[in-house]
C-alpha cells in the first residue's frame, strides 16, 4: 500500500466540511461553482509557494538536493467523500459518506506529485485545508464508472466507488476485501458499523485519544476526522505530519 506524508494546515482544523453529492446529503451538493473556486484556491500563489516548499522538503527527506523545481497546478478537481459518523453508527437511511475535500493536482518539474485538498471555510470561502505527496484521487478517478462518487474509508486506507445502492472497491486498503470486490451499501453499512460504532465521538475510544473516531465541528453537526485520528494511517506505514503555514512571511 502507498503511504502518503501530509502537509497539514491549520486551516484545516477550522473548516466546515460540507456534505453533497450522491453519497451524501443533497442539501447543498458541489457546484461548478465550487468546483471553480476550489481551484482557484489551488493555483492561488501562496498555495502555489507552499506546494513548491512541500515537495522540495520531500526531495531533501529522500536526499535528493536539486534545488527548486517549478509545479504546475493541473486542469480536474476530484470530489472526496469520507465515511459519515451517522452511517457508522448504523441509523437507518444514512448515507455511507460526507464531502471531506475537493482535491486538485499539482505536478513538480521533477515529476514529483501533490494533491491540493481543498476545503469550504467558515466564511463559505473555498480554501486550502492540506497538502499530500501523491496523485492517488486522480488515480482512482479515472477508474470511477459514470455518475459514481469517490469514497474514502480513513481508518483502514480503503477507497470505493459508490454509485447507486452498492459500492466497488478500488483500492482495498487494510480492510482485507478485493479490488473489484461489490458489496451493497447495506453490507457495508453492518461492516463499518462492526468495526467502528464503538469508536465514535463520545464513547471511551475517543475520550482516551487513540486514534479512528470522528469528531465534529461545533454547532455544525458535520464531522471532521480529528488531526490525532489521521494518525490511524500509521499502523499501515510510516506516515509523517508537517504544520507548515499557507502565507509566507
Amino acid at each position: 500500500m502507498n503511504t502518503r506524508t501530509l502537509a497539514v494546515a491549520a486551516a484545516l482544523s477550522a473548516a466546515v466540511l460540507l456534505s453533497a453529492g450522491p453519497l451524501a446529503h443533497a442539501d447543498e451538493p458541489v457546484s461548478a461553482a465550487d468546483l471553480r473556486a476550489a481551484r482557484a484556491a489551488a493555483t492561488a500563489q501562496s498555495t502555489v509557494d507552499a506546494v513548491t516548499d512541500f515537495l522540495g522538503d520531500l526531495r531533501a527527506r529522500d536526499g535528493q538536493n536539486l534545488g527548486a523545481t517549478s509545479v504546475t497546478v493541473q486542469d480536474g478537481v476530484v470530489p472526496v467523500y469520507t465515511l459519515a459518523p451517522e452511517f457508522v453508527s448504523g441509523a437507518q437511511g444514512a448515507q455511507p459518506g460526507r464531502l471531506a475535500y475537493l482535491a486538485v493536482p499539482a505536478t513538480s518539474g521533477d515529476g514529483r506529485t501533490s494533491t491540493i485538498q481543498t476545503v469550504r471555510g467558515r466564511d463559505g470561502r473555498w480554501e486550502v485545508g492540506n497538502l499530500a505527496s501523491g496523485d492517488q484521487e486522480f488515480r482512482l478517478a479515472a477508474n470511477l464508472p459514470t455518475g459514481a462518487t469517490l469514497l474514502h474509508e480513513p481508518q483502514v486506507n480503503a477507497w470505493y466507488a459508490g454509485k447507486g445502492g452498492e459500492l466497488t472497491v478500488l483500492d482495498p486498503g487494510g480492510s482485507g476485501r478485493a479490488a473489484g470486490e461489490r458489496l451493497t451499501v447495506a453490507d457495508y453499512q453492518r461492516a463499518v458499523h462492526q468495526a467502528y460504532g464503538d469508536k465514535q465521538r463520545g464513547s471511551d475510544y475517543a475520550a482516551k485519544g487513540m486514534a479512528g473516531g470522528y469528531a465534529a465541528q461545533p454547532d455544525s453537526g458535520v464531522p471532521v476526522l480529528p488531526l490525532a485520528g489521521l494518525a490511524a494511517l500509521a499502523l499501515l506505514g510510516s506516515v509523517t505530519f508537517v504544520v507548515r503555514s499557507l502565507r509566507r512571511g
